[in-house]
């Protein structure tokens, strides 16, 4: 074998230097593009608004006539203070989420309060229908509490099958004398 003798080598064309950085600029030539592309992208169909008072608004979701897929129809009223916000059907649209599969809605609050004017019960019942929806509930992201003495609440379901699912809980209080006003118990 020859051995080389005073040979230099000049520190940017060593191939232990020029290898990595080759395969850098390779690696970055390939994830390059696909970024640059996703963040281009349109996220609405052409000619369709792509968000709604701040909201992104994702394809197959949509604001307007053929901008979305059936179910999936938001519309984006106006309000007093001249923003914008989103609703799917009467719910307000927090976020879409396409990745997650997930669209965040701000929901009602059922309650049955006691008027001390009128001396009655002030009710509000909601419901929500999600039969014939592409839409469920997701059982690891919702909460459901119940406050108040004596208060109950609960879900309804009924599936395609019509087999009915019901849950809920139950709220009570020792005594009407243990309760103060604006105090709140989670348990």
């Amino acid at each position: 074998m020859k051995e080389i003798k005073n040979a230099s080598f000049h520190p940017y064309t060593s191939t232990a230097v020029l290898l990595p950085r080759l395969l850098l600029f390779l690696l970055l030539l390939v994830v390059s593009p696909s970024k640059t592309i996703a963040a281009e992208s349109p996220i609405a169909l052409p000619k369709c608004p792509d968000s709604c008072g701040g909201v992104p608004i994702p394809y197959p979701f949509g604001i307007g006539p053929n901008c979305f897929r059936s179910g999936f129809e938001v519309t984006c009223n106006a309000t007093n203070n001249g923003t914008s916000v989103p609703y799917l059907g009467e719910t307000i649209v927090l976020n879409v989420s396409l990745s997650l599969g997930q669209t965040r809605v701000k929901m009602p609050v059922s309650n049955q309060c006691y008027n001390s004017t009128t001396k009655s019960v002030d009710y509000f019942n909601w419901s929500y229908d999600l039969t014939d929806s592409p839409y469920r509930f997701y059982h690891e992201k919702n909460k459901f509490v119940v406050i108040g003495c004596g208060a109950l609440g609960y879900l309804n379901f009924t599936n395609n099958h019509n087999y009915n699912y019901l849950g809920g809980c139950i709220s009570g209080c020792d005594s009407s004398e243990s309760l103060a006003d604006g105090s709140v118990g989670l348990y």
